[in-house]
């Protein structure tokens, strides 16, 4: 035997190893999408809104909405929802309201919803590249105008 069959033996016996443990061990998925968005209607701006994908969890807020030109504005009711649009299908992933008397709407920290993943057209948990469109809807008293009015801010779109 020389000393180059024995490299070669010890080559082929390295990869066979490699190619035994590699096929061992669990695939980890690491996937991991994270947005910020921040956007803006007529009467209301959002900031810090945030939402995170993973192939096991899907969750979203944490902003802070606010309207424009005024640190009061008290209402009887408010409401807010977070739409996201995957595939040709819109999914509320989000949402929050506030009834009573007389309410400041004017800031509204919006809270944090997480849970398990959102599946694609195809049954896989939903990443990046399945979202076409989020936004969100804002809903609210209008003193003056004595009726529910309701504005859209876009977030973000395919």
């Amino acid at each position: 035997m020389n000393i180059r069959s024995i490299d070669i033996r010890a080559l082929l016996a390295i990869i066979s190893l490699l190619l035994f443990v590699s096929g061992c061990g669990t695939q980890m998925d690491l996937r991991h999408d994270y947005f910020s968005f921040v956007g803006e209607s007529k009467r209301w701006k959002l900031e810090g809104y945030q939402m995170e994908i993973t192939p096991d969890s899907f969750a979203a807020g944490s902003g802070i909405l606010h309207m424009k030109g005024t640190d009061e504005y008290h209402t009887d009711f408010f409401s807010f929802y977070t739409t996201v649009m995957i595939g040709n299908k819109e999914q509320r992933v989000h949402g929050g309201s506030v009834s009573g008397h007389g309410g400041n709407i004017a800031e509204h920290s919006i809270g944090t919803v997480d849970g398990g993943p959102y599946l694609n057209e195809e049954g896989e948990p939903v990443t990046r590249e399945d979202i076409e469109k989020v936004y969100m809807v804002v809903k609210w008293w209008d003193v003056n105008q004595h009726k529910n009015v309701e504005e859209r801010i876009e977030l973000w779109h395919d």
